[in-house]
């Protein structure tokens, strides 16, 4: 009798694992093979160079992974712009027509290179998404790129000439905002006709002259508050 009990017990324990492995089974994923983009964990971002800078171009890379199973055969991405794409291709930026998913891989990268020439204040955008093909029936969740290109304004005070040393004194903490009244104030980002007076006159005539303008339209700065130059 021992080992009828012995038997049927190792039999029940037999039937418990077989059934707890069968509810640890993992569904595995069964919707549309994709591909999802990233560019250092963020799907939207900005480059911004700045005017008087020495930087002509600058890249960014994508990542782009597979959403679905392996393949055992190397896999094509194709890409498409989308509605809001502003920048022309070859002019602002340069990219690969397509990317390569290696045989067994699920993930890839592409370099994109974009160019200081041919930009303004106003930004364009790049608008990347990924195109249907044999391989990848659509984009994934996350399917799309959009890039901000765009010039933008000193974050300190710039002059050619002069002495550049009393302009946060007597402007105050340069700002894009500020920055940006500067320059549509005097028509330049270039503060060597105040930096060449001595001991910081020139900047001091410059804030007096700037705060006056704002007395008059007043404006916000890049924290939210009421622009004001100087001390």
């Amino acid at each position: 009798m021992r080992k009828i009990y012995k038997i049927n017990g190792l039999f029940c324990l037999f039937l418990i694992l077989l059934s707890s492995c069968q509810e640890d089974n993992i569904a595995s994923y069964s919707g549309p093979v994709a591909v999802n983009m990233s560019s250092n964990g963020s799907r939207e971002f900005g480059m911004t160079f700045v005017e008087s800078g020495d930087i002509l171009e600058s890249t960014f890379d994508i990542v782009l992974s597979v959403q679905g199973e392996v393949s055992y055969q190397d896999r094509v991405v194709k890409f498409v712009f989308g509605d809001k794409q502003t920048a022309v291709s070859g002019t602002n930026f340069e990219m690969p027509g397509e990317a390569l998913i290696p045989a067994g891989e699920l993930t890839d990268t592409i370099t994109c290179k974009v160019f200081k020439a041919g930009l303004t204040y106003d930004p364009l955008l790049i608008d990347l998404q990924i195109a249907p093909n044999v391989n990848f029936e659509c984009g994934g969740v996350y399917g799309q790129i959009l890039v901000k290109v765009m010039l933008g304004y000193p974050t300190e005070w710039y002059a050619s000439e002069g002495d550049i040393f009393w302009a946060d004194y007597l402007l105050g903490k340069c700002t894009q905002a500020r920055y940006k009244f500067v320059s549509a104030t005097i028509g330049t980002i270039d503060l060597k006709e105040y930096a060449l007076k001595p001991w910081g006159a020139g900047f001091t005539q410059l804030a007096k002259e700037l705060n006056a303008l704002l007395e008059k339209n007043p404006l916000l700065d890049d924290d939210g508050s009421n622009m004001k130059f100087g001390m």
